[in-house]
């Protein structure tokens, strides 16, 4: 494989799949049959489903133990694994999120793109950067984030993505109720990926004071937003019935209720 992928790729790659878990069948999850974060449903013509599928049989879904034991089988397979890697380098990666000079912002756009499509992400982007809105990460995209960067900077753009996301996925649980269960893990991978680069957890009043003075007030309140949801998911890893009322929380952090 290291022939195959650049260095940097497999480090991303590695970074993502650390949220997305083994097989799964959740009734609630748009994406249904699921392995890796690949929906059959939505890929159903990948090539590694022709060796995952011979190994669900006899098998049910439901039950923990079987999912356990297909799991165990499934990360065995050296040429699922190198299928799957495959996937997300050809449909994500080559030619598309490779032509992003900046790392920490490509590696939060590949996460993004692997939990909620290239195109929305792209269309997240393409809105802070104020250009035509039409998911193609594209020369004209890139070149508008070159100018973003060298007037700003990559971590100005990096808080206003992340705390975009964050906002997406709540509207996901406000428009589908039955998806609050997802919502925790959604803004876990967003914060701990954000903290990779730039630790929520070490800036305290001292930091966002110094922040606040070589930035604009906009971008200070955006970074507040992160360090107050960082502190909520915090309490959760405490509390788990904390969880319980995480859109509540994280809904009055960003609308300032």
């Amino acid at each position: 494989m290291g022939k195959t992928f650049d260095t940097f790729f497999e480090e991303v790659f590695n970074e993502t799949l650390r949220f997305e878990g083994g097989i799964v069948n959740d009734k609630n999850d748009i994406g249904k049959l699921t392995y890796k974060g690949i929906s059959k449903y939505f890929n159903p013509k990948w090539d590694g489903w022709e060796l995952i599928d011979p190994v669900l049989v006899g098998y049910d879904l439901e039950n923990k133990e079987h999912r356990t034991i297909i799991n165990k089988k499934l990360s065995e397979d050296k040429n699922l694994e190198k299928r799957i890697m495959n996937f997300y380098y050809n449909s994500f990666w080559k030619g598309i999120l490779d032509k992003i000079k900046y790392a920490n912002l490509s590696s939060n756009l590949f996460d993004f793109s692997v939990n909620s499509g290239i195109g929305r992400s792209t269309r997240f982007l393409q809105e802070i950067l104020g250009v035509k809105v039409d998911g193609d990460l594209g020369p004209a995209t890139r070149a508008a984030v070159d100018a973003y960067v060298l007037k700003n900077s990559e971590m100005d753009l990096l808080i206003r993505l992340n705390l975009e996301r964050c906002k997406f996925y709540l509207s996901r649980v406000e428009l589908k109720p039955k998806q609050a269960a997802f919502l925790y893990g959604w803004l876990l991978r967003t914060i701990n990926l954000h903290k990779k680069f730039y630790n929520l957890d070490l800036m305290d009043k001292e930091y966002v004071e110094i922040f606040a003075a070589a930035n604009s007030i906009e971008i200070t309140k955006s970074l507040k937003k992160l360090i107050e949801i960082n502190g909520v998911l915090e309490e959760c890893k405490l509390n788990f019935n904390n969880k319980a009322t995480l859109n509540t929380a994280i809904s009055n952090i960003i609308y300032e209720r």
